[in-house]
């Protein structure tokens, strides 16, 4: 049971208005409630046992009490005045006497509902903390739609390049390489690499059309072996680049790979 359903059912429960199927099920939760939740329940209930007590207590009108008194101190005489006290009772009205004898009930009603407006406000304050949140993360995709349109639009112009890399020793790896041919950069996606040991570095080569290795990048991955590259090409390998690939290599890179292809993907000029 939550907590704003414990809450409600202890005030009805306090007071005295539970009954039926719900009156058998909190009681039977209440053998395996929590120390908090006895403790909100005792409160509650002592809440509303001192309630009464905060109501004005009635005056006795002084006739009453005379006539109370002559009473008891001459009885006959009390007969014999009695025919002069007779008289035609007006139409029973609503007295302060009357409200009295309701004020338990009133009291309770009262107590239910700044019970049910509490849970009420308390609803109503976390519906418009979760609206206010959706709306926040409706205008954080909005800026992400529009931060990821304007990177692909930098990313892909009339003049860009794509190239796919495969795996082969590492078969679920793949990369993919954006090359804007105008400016000769390029820039990397790497995915799923397996994590490289301590002594070793991931090692990114461009493949000349005549078999050259040279080394373009020396990296690492993230937890998910996910990595961005951003690499100007040298003027002299660019136009005769035909392949590039992933090996893994000694920290800090080696001169010319010593492992097989981790990634390796053909260019076509």
């Amino acid at each position: 049971m939550d907590e704003a359903k414990f809450t409600e059912l202890a005030a009805l429960y306090a007071i005295g208005a539970l009954d039926g199927a719900e009156l058998h099920e909190f009681e039977q939760y209440l053998r395996t409630a929590s120390e908090a939740e006895r403790r909100e329940l005792r409160e509650l209930t002592d809440v509303s046992a001192m309630m009464p007590l905060a109501l004005p207590q009635p005056v006795v009108p002084p006739q009453i009490k005379s006539r109370l008194m002559a009473r008891v101190t001459n009885e006959h005489e009390v007969e014999e005045i009695q025919p002069t006290l007779e008289f035609t009772p007006p139409p029973k009205r609503f007295s302060f006497f009357d409200f009295f004898n309701w004020q338990p009930v009133l009291t309770a009603a009262t107590l239910l509902l700044a019970i049910t407006s509490g849970l009420l406000l308390w609803q109503t304050s976390r519906v418009s903390s979760e609206r206010d949140q959706l709306a926040r993360q409706v205008d954080e995709l909005s800026q992400l739609n529009v931060a990821t349109q304007r990177q692909l639009d930098d990313l892909v112009t009339q003049t860009t390049k794509f190239v796919s890399l495969a795996g082969k020793e590492a078969p679920n790896a793949n990369a993919k390489v954006f090359w804007d041919t105008t400016r000769n950069e390029w820039v990397v996606y790497i995915f799923n690499l397996p994590a490289a040991p301590a002594d070793k570095d991931y090692q990114l080569w461009y493949i000349t059309n005549d078999q050259q290795k040279v080394s373009a990048k020396v990296f690492g991955t993230d937890a998910r072996g996910r990595t961005e590259l951003r690499i100007a090409l040298p003027q002299n390998v660019a136009p005769r680049i035909a392949a590039t690939a992933v090996t893994l290599e000694p920290k800090g890179g080696s001169p010319q790979p010593t492992s097989g292809l981790y990634l390796v993907g053909q260019i076509g000029i």
